[in-house]
């Protein structure tokens, strides 16, 4: 994972913020294989990096029209090509074997890396400069598009039974509404990841300490004194 995720900083809150996690947990699957520890390839792991790059495809998508990026049509297609190989490394981890899990995740790691050098690294470059021209209006925000994730889909049935949060319309069109979105995502896939490897917990309570590690962000945020359920 010999990725420079600086290189992709575009200055879109959203999108800097989603790559962030997206890293963070490529990073830790790639420690994981390359300890052999394919106990710590989890569902639950594999599953939120897919709700990651599904919701920064969404943002990139957009910022892409917004743009009128002339490589969209390739970029897009990158997308659904990297999503059906996260998809594939989903299945072979649901199996738990580790000579399945090996190919398919160091597979899906490999294509990732390939896509944030070769497609991620030239649209940053491209968001930035829009971001910074004077009288320009900025690249949209994440409240405006892709899909986010939904806390009260937490503890859910999701994808093969995982019951991790899943992808949900976004709502509202505000610069909060953004920021509050990207604290879901950044807490969510935080709390699901230190939850397995620091800790050891998994399954549905993992799940539901990683919604009140979100509520309590949340509720932080928008300054109210009680959990939102």
């Amino acid at each position: 994972m010999a990725i420079e995720w600086r290189k992709i900083s575009s200055g879109d809150e959203g999108i800097d913020g989603a790559h962030k996690h997206l890293a963070d947990i490529s990073t830790a699957l790639d420690g994981f294989c390359d300890a052999e520890d394919y106990d710590s390839v989890s569902v639950e792991v594999v599953g939120c990096l897919l709700d990651i790059a599904n919701y920064v495809f969404g943002l990139e998508q957009a910022a892409m029209e917004e743009l009128g990026y002339p490589k969209s049509s390739e970029h897009i297609e990158e997308h659904e090509i990297l999503t059906s190989t996260i998809e594939a490394a989903l299945g072979k981890v649901k199996s738990r074997s580790p000579a399945l899990m090996k190919d398919a995740v160091g597979t899906m790691l490999f294509s990732i890396c390939g896509h944030v050098e070769t497609m991620d690294v030239p649209l940053a470059d491209q968001i930035f400069k829009k971001i910074r021209k004077p009288a320009v209006t900025a690249v949209r925000r994440s409240a405006d598009v892709g899909r986010p994730f939904a806390p009260t889909a937490i503890g859910g049935a999701g994808r093969g039974g995982a019951g991790h949060a899943a992808p949900a319309k976004a709502a509202g069109g505000s610069e909060d509404g953004s920021t509050l979105k990207t604290i879901i995502v950044s807490s969510y896939a935080s709390a699901l990841l230190d939850l397995r490897v620091s800790k050891g917990i998994t399954g549905d309570r993992a799940k539901s300490v990683a919604y009140e590690i979100v509520a309590r962000a949340v509720n932080k945020a928008v300054g109210k004194g009680r959990l939102v359920r």
